[in-house]
Order: structure tokens, then sequence, then C-alpha cells
């Protein structure tokens, strides 16, 4: 279903989808009536972690694990879980700073790699292929969309994000989405959120632009408060792109942000010292809604525009703004967004918001075409000394350096989709979590750790959990599918039994009559809280147990299912020998986002793809042999 806005400027003949827009509640109305995030019992979690480290642990390591689990239960491990649960009365959600904080926040590596993940535009396959020459009318309509879905947020009327029980989530995070900005630390970044509702008060509205390595603000509402049209954007970046096209290329500060944590926050104080002008543009910077970019290169295909999007031109990039918005020379597509305010699903139903109010217009502009005489955007001109241009120099060799460490490949899966799968009664996501361990123990010969995303955006101000997929159910049915002599009986019936079995850790990992009850976040904050209690690490963290089951983020398989859109992105993976792998799912397409990284002899993006693709096949012939045999 589509509908119209409710209020606000006129629609210009877009049809917005229905299913975001609210007209008898508001978006963030519901966030503090959430229940607290809840902590499960010490019993449960460890029961979990040592279901979780089977299939990774010989039986004599298995038995020295468990012993010392046991003793972390009956001492250190007990004496931190009554102190959580102190922690736990004063705070409506106990995990929530230490989260981002140890997750994002602390990181001194590069964001722009190890942090930012990466999509691309899903509407190349559609209405906006490829097209030398489209790159600035492209961006001005993009632009437009995604101010209306600001606008939105703004104004309180998108939706509010329910269950498919139709429970209300946490809508905290959109909160962030626009008018985000991370700010440099030494030992610690910081989160610097502009962002208001009409009636919190005023709010930021301009929104950034970048090209060959130069600055701009630009205005986007007119002197009334109401979005200018497309055309009308549409020569502001062609002022844009005319003017850096005379003056040539800009010293690329925005490379800075590329770079190490800590060289970065000694460099913007120094620039700040450098000229009062300094601060008010990076003022202007970090509270502006969103960042577009128009980029002088043309990726072709998915896999390149993936690349673009997270490891392109550095000099044309704000790493640390919430979300980038990159169009291309030939009007492709990629994004770029920070992960520390946001998770990857709040930045996906906005890019499905753009894709499906462009569909209903066939990406073009249906409205007026009157350009009004309104204000240029403003270049935002730093003054720099040599020791910001030594800073520029560096942060893109490590930038190169980092990027060339990457492995990229997107493909498409077009045997059958969600359709198929459903028509056997199977859960289209778990069905394909059993094909990536499939595909990995086929190709290495062991089991891979693995975690899968898990909301908990039922809770308040709730994030993720994980869910740790590689099961001894998961490893037995590998086996027989991988033995040329079991029957499809058995196969058939390990699978059911590997599936179900996720499904269940998935059902934990989301909600289980109002409790969390996968292990990992309560052992994180069981690990963090001895850290900041100046507690010796207790040796269930130090055990080879915890890092090959993928404790302190060594999952070799970093996984997330995207949902039933188009929409496709992911990041690199989690440790060196691992793969990241990225999903979507549509009737009869699978596609799949997949990185490894290049040090890694062993490991291998396309290889890894084309062992999936295979698994898939084999998944399909099971399901249809089996069928078959029992008309």
């Amino acid at each position: 279903m589509a509908t119209r806005m409710p209020c606000g400027p006129p629609d210009y003949g877009f049809v917005f989808p229905s299913g975001f827009i609210s007209t008898d509640e508001k978006t963030f109305q519901f966030d503090e009536t959430l229940p607290s995030l809840p902590i499960p019992t010490l019993e449960h979690t460890l029961t979990k972690y040592l279901e979780s480290v089977l299939p990774h642990l010989t039986p004599e390591e298995y038995a020295h694990t468990r012993h010392i689990v046991e003793e972390f239960g009956a001492g250190i491990g007990k004496q931190l879980h009554h102190k959580l649960n102190e922690r736990n009365k004063h705070a409506r959600n106990w995990l929530e700073k230490w989260w981002l904080d140890y997750a994002y926040l602390m990181n001194r590596e590069p964001s722009a790699i190890f942090v930012n993940f990466s999509g691309i535009g899903p509407f190349v396959d559609t209405f906006w292929r490829p097209k030398e020459g489209s790159q600035l009318e492209r961006a001005a309509l993009l632009c437009w969309v995604a101010v209306r879905y600001w606008l939105l947020l703004h104004r309180e009327q998108r939706r509010v994000d329910r269950s498919r029980g139709k429970k209300v989530w946490s809508m905290k995070q959109y909160r962030s989405m626009f008018n985000t900005c991370k700010i440099p630390g030494v030992t610690k970044d910081e989160l610097r959120t502009s962002f208001k509702t009409e009636s919190e008060g005023p709010c930021p509205a301009h929104v950034l632009v970048q090209c060959m390595g130069r600055i701009f603000t630009m205005d986007v509402l007119d002197d009334a408060g109401e979005l200018i049209t497309a055309p009308e954007i549409e020569a502001k970046l062609r002022y844009i792109d005319t003017y850096c096209h005379q003056q040539g290329a800009g010293p690329g500060v925005g490379s800075l942000t590329a770079g190490r944590r800590e060289p970065w926050a000694k460099l913007r104080k120094h620039i700040i010292n450098l000229h009062p002008d300094n601060q008010r543009h990076l003022d202007v910077i970090e509270t502006a809604t969103s960042l577009f970019v128009l980029d002088s290169r043309s990726p072709e295909n998915i896999t390149e525009m993936a690349r673009e999007g997270l490891i392109g031109d550095c000099d044309n990039r704000w790493f640390d703004k919430s979300i980038i918005c990159i169009v291309h020379k030939n009007g492709t597509v990629s994004v770029n967004c920070d992960h520390a305010p946001v998770d990857g699903m709040v930045m996906i139903t906005g890019t499905f918001w753009n894709t499906l109010s462009l569909m209903s217009t066939n990406g073009t502009w249906p409205g007026p075409m009157t350009v009004r005489d309104l204000p240029k955007p403003r270049e935002l001109t730093f003054h720099l000394d040599d020791v910001v241009h030594r800073g520029i120099e560096t942060a893109r060799l490590t930038f190169k350096q980092n990027g060339d460490r990457v492995d990229l490949y997107l493909g498409r899966f077009q045997q059958f989709g969600k359709t198929f799968i459903r028509h056997f009664k199977l859960q289209p996501d778990t069905f394909v979590q059993m094909a990536m361990h499939y595909a990995y123990y086929r190709m290495h010969g062991r089991p891979a750790s693995s975690y899968e995303t898990a909301t908990t955006r039922q809770f308040y101000n709730g994030r993720t959990e994980t869910v740790r997929g590689c099961t001894m159910e998961v490893i037995n049915w590998v086996k027989v599918m991988l033995n040329t002599t079991t029957t499809n009986s058995d196969r058939l019936k390990l699978m059911t039994a590997a599936m179900n079995k996720h499904n269940t850790l998935m059902a934990e990992g989301v909600n289980n009559m109002g409790r969390c009850l996968c292990c990992d976040r309560h052992l994180f904050g069981l690990q963090i809280l001895a850290l900041e209690e100046g507690i010796p690490l207790p040796e269930l963290y130090t055990d080879p147990a915890w890092r090959k089951s993928g404790g302190d983020g060594n999952f070799t398989l970093s996984t997330s299912f995207l949902g039933y859109t188009p929409v496709l992105g992911g990041l690199p993976p989690m440790c060196k020998d691992g793969y990241g792998v990225f999903y979507n799912m549509q009737p009869d397409q699978i596609s799949v986002f997949m990185s490894s990284w290049r040090e890694d002899r062993d490991t291998d993006a396309r290889r890894f793809y084309d062992n999936l693709d295979t698994s898939l096949c084999d998944m399909q012939k099971l399901l249809l042999a089996t069928a078959s045999a029992n008309l």
C-alpha cells in the first residue's frame, strides 16, 4: 500500500509507502514505556555458552572448559552477576553505554574500514541503471526524497516499528540517523546528535555536499521552512559541480576522518586553534542532516559500487557522519554509514523508503520545473597549515593500506528465493544460515564460529544480541550432507533438526517471555564489569574456548539477514581469517554481500560465495528429491 504524506509540502505526484507513515501515533511516543533490558540468570547463560563451544573443542578441551565455567559460576562469575543485577536496579538498559563505548567509541582503529558499513542503491537493477550524465539529476532527486524522510521523523509522522506480533520497538536509533556526527577523542570518541523533533524545538536542516575534495553546506528548506523542489536542488548541485571544476581539487580535509582516531582527535584540536572559522565550519559539518557526495568515479557493477561505498575516495567523505549518500558520475549510488549510532536495519528502512518513493515515479521528477533564485551553497574553506596537510597525507595512506586489505564480492543467487523455501514451510533466514555453515565446512573442513544479529529493540533503547548459530545439530547435518552413503531421508531429518535449533536460538535472542536468553551480551557485561572494578580477568575469558567460539569479536562468520527488501550492504569480517556475509531475500532471488581479508590466504570472498551457491542448490535438490519420494 502507498499513501500521500499527511501534511507538509506538496507531494508532486510521489506516492509514499504507507507502512512508514502514521496519522494516529507519534514516532517516539512509546520509547519511554518500553520494558527495561533484562539480565538472564547466570546458570542459563553459562549453559548456553557451554553448548556453543562444543562444536569447536575436543572432548578433553571441552572437559577443561566445563571445569572453568563451573568454577566461574560458583565464584567470581556469581559475584559479578550480583553486581550487574545491582547496577540494573538503577538503569533502564544496563548494556547501552558499555556497548556504545567498548564496541564503537573506544576503538582506536579507523572507523572508515573497521566500523562503518557500506551499501548500494538497490535501484541499479531497475529505473536507475548506470547512465553517464545523470549524476546531478539523480543526486537532486535522491536528496529530495531523503529529506522528506527526515521531515517524517522531525514531524514525528514516521510509523513506529513493530514485531510481527505487533509488539512496539524502540525508535531511539532514528534520532541518530540524521544530524549526527562522531567526534574523535584521544582515548574515546563521542557522538554529537543535533536532531530534534518539531515539538522539541529548532533542528538544523542543512545538508552537506562534497565534490573534488571540497565541502559545501546547502540549504534545502525555503524561507517558509518547506522543502524546495528537486530541480532547485539540482541547480544548487550544478553550481557546486561547476565551481569545483573551475577551481580544481580541494585540500581533502575529509580524509582526516579515514585515519586512526587518536591522530585525528589531535589534529581536530589543532585545526580549531588555527582560526575561529574552522570551529564554525566543523559545527556546520557535525550538525548537518546528512552528507551527499558528487563522486568522480563510475562503478560498473554492484561489487564495485559496494567497494566505492566502503573504501572509495576518502577526500570526498566525512566518515564520522552517520549517513553518506554517494552519487557516482554514471548515476549509480553507494552509501556509507557509521555503525556507532545506528544498526544496519535502521538504515535499511530509510533506503527502502527512498527506493519505494522513487519507484512510484520511475525515478524521475514529476513536479514543476521552475527554479527560483535561491541562496547558493557555501564552501567551508578551512584555514590549514603544514601540520594538517601532513596529517591528511598520512590519513590517505592509512586508508589506502587498509582498503587494499579488503576483498568484496556481491552476488545474486537466482535459482530460487523465499517463495521456494516457504513452500516447504521453512524459515528463509535459517535456510541461508544452514547453507553458510555447509559451504564453510566443505571449503575449510572445520566448523565456523558464527554471529548472527538478533534485535533487542523490544526493550528500552535496545540494539542487538548475538545468535551463535554453529550448533552440534548443524555439524551433524553438514557431515551427512558430505557423506555420499547417507540417504536423503536422513539428511532431511538432520537438516530439519538443525533448522529447528537455529529457530529456537533466534527466538531466544529476540524475545522469550520478556527475557533475552542468548549468552554473549551477558558475558560481555560481566567482562566489562570486572575490568571497570579492577578485578583480574576471569579464566573463562582467557580460556582458548572463548576465542575459538567467537568471544571478543572473533566470530569466523559475521552474518546478518537484511530482510525481504532489495537493500543490500555489509562490512568487513570480524577476524582476519573470517568472512562477512550479509544477505537479503526476495521471492525468486537471494542477494549476498560477501567480504574477507586479503592477507589471509585461506579465505576468499568470491570462492566462498561460489560454495554458498552450490550449498543452496544442494539443499534445493534435497527438498525436491524427498518431496518427490513422498508422492
